[in-house]
């Protein structure tokens, strides 16, 4: 039977690599409710809080979610789910929780509280701090000192230092972990503090959801008397431009900043290059606007030897600035990696080295990088599956099916390999307005079920992944 040590290992190891893999803010939000109960004779069995959960993993990631326990275990296992009642709050802690209490008086400077975020159940709220995300555990580089420093002092003086404050970078570089570091070190000074943490996503949802039941005023009364209100991945929120989740999310923002309260906001590019309405745009420019880069490796040495640490690892120093060096672009990766070579080597009972851990890695996306996809293929690719010439993509005709193809290529130079408007209006000879309306309305195609549209996109996204793994 495998120790409980052995199995929390590899199912950390499973959920880094199903978020590695399958970046759905469906999983983010619930996985974190699943925790391991016991292993024996092949036979994961996890737990799970309710009916809901237990049918969104059972059903739609039953198929990853084997495979990456299969992987993690080093041999082929059975899962099993069991409803054992609420979950604690864990990883990335994205269960729904209600908000702090809000202040009953002035906010002063308090000694510092152990006592975690209040994470109860209740209606259309919050989510909770992840206990890990605090400035103790943030590992300080040369790509992320500047961000760090800029959050402390939000810490330390909300709504005097930088308001707002627009964090941007890519996947799994630590936007978040600063964002609710800053939640907790102002719980901890500030005690009385009333704190809102959501995603860009669950604010979506809630919204539509209140809608639906004729609760607005259950959520305006919510996000709309906060202190200090944290808002991750905004760009879930940008995609839908003109909507009413657009309007209502500005007149949050708008009565927040009013009153004087923080407000912190994470997006995974800058606000000049999101789809808002330029009035929107304009509010988060208000503040400060700070990036997060890829580490270095020193940083990244510094983080795997913190992060070994605090699980007990014993692995060499060759070990880790093997993996320092392979694994460069995302710290989620990066302690993804290292889990998985700790349980291997655990699991296997052989000794964690150079040669174990290439192995162990041979899935990732890491090393050597095929060439990078341009503008040009894709422009190629799209003219192809339209079946017309690249030059009529790019040209100046309105023919209905001309400018489909045009937008889709727009879309996808936007959302697959990351060009600015800018770039992408000087591929196309546009202007940057026209390229911003041309990814809108393919957005809006998307969600309204548009089957032309997300087909296409869909088949054009798989002949991208392939060239990217060619």
């Amino acid at each position: 039977m495998m120790s409980e040590t052995d199995l929390g290992r590899a199912w950390r190891t499973a959920v880094q690599e199903l978020r590695r893999q399958h970046h759905g803010a469906a999983l983010d939000m619930w996985i974190d409710d699943v925790r391991p109960l016991a292993w024996h004779d092949g036979v994961v069995r996890l737990g799970v809080p309710d009916a809901f959960v237990h049918e969104l993993m059972s059903e739609r990631f039953a198929q990853p979610l084997h495979a990456a326990l299969d992987a993690a275990c080093g041999r082929a296992v059975t899962v099993e789910f069991r409803i054992v009642g609420e979950t604690p709050a864990a990883g990335n802690g994205h269960s729904p929780a209600a908000l702090v209490p809000a202040p009953t008086a002035p906010l002063q400077p308090a000694p510092a509280a152990s006592a975690p975020v209040d994470t109860s159940r209740e209606g259309f709220s919050a989510l909770p701090l992840n206990p890990r995300f605090t400035f103790e555990n943030f590992v300080p580089g040369p790509s992320n000192r500047f961000p760090r420093a800029a959050a402390e002092a939000v810490a330390k003086a909300p709504a005097r230092a930088y308001n707002p404050m627009f964090i941007y970078g890519g996947v799994g570089l630590g936007k978040t972990h600063l964002m609710q570091a800053v939640g907790h070190r102002a719980h901890q000074l500030y005690p009385a503090m009333h704190i809102a943490y959501v995603s860009g996503e669950t604010f979506l949802h809630q919204f539509v959801t209140c809608i639906r039941e004729d609760r607005m005023a259950d959520f305006r009364a919510r996000y709309r008397s906060v202190d200090l209100w944290l808002v991750d991945d905004i760009q879930f929120i940008a995609s839908r431009a003109g909507t009413g989740t657009e309007a209502e999310f500005f007149h949050t923002f708008n009565a927040l900043h009013a009153t004087n309260k923080q407000i912190i906001v994470t997006s995974d590019r800058p606000p000049k290059e999101l789809l808002f309405d330029d009035r929107l745009r304009s509010r988060f420019e208000w503040g400060l606007i700070t990036d997060i880069k890829p580490p270095d490796e020193e940083t990244r040495l510094a983080i795997l030897q913190k992060r070994a640490q605090e699980e007990h690892l014993a692995l060499s120093d060759e070990v880790l600035l093997y993996l320092a060096q392979v694994v460069r672009d995302s710290i989620r990766l990066l302690e993804g990696a290292l889990l998985k070579v700790a349980a291997y080597a655990s699991l296997s009972g052989e000794t964690a080295t150079v040669a174990l851990a290439r192995e162990c890695l041979r899935d990732y996306s890491v090393g050597e990088r095929p060439p990078a996809l341009d503008a040009a293929t894709i422009v190629e690719l799209v003219a192809r599956h339209f079946r017309l010439e690249a030059g009529d993509v790019r040209g100046k005709s309105r023919r209905a099916d001309l400018v489909l193809a045009r937008q889709v290529a727009m879309y996808l130079c936007r959302e697959a390999i990351g060009s600015s408007f800018a770039d992408i209006g000087a591929r196309f000879e546009r202007d940057h307005s026209t390229v911003m309306h041309s990814c809108t309305k393919v957005a809006e195609c998307l969600a309204r079920g548009d089957a032309a549209v997300s087909g296409a996109l869909a088949a054009l996204q798989s002949e991208l992944e392939q060239q990217r793994s060619a």
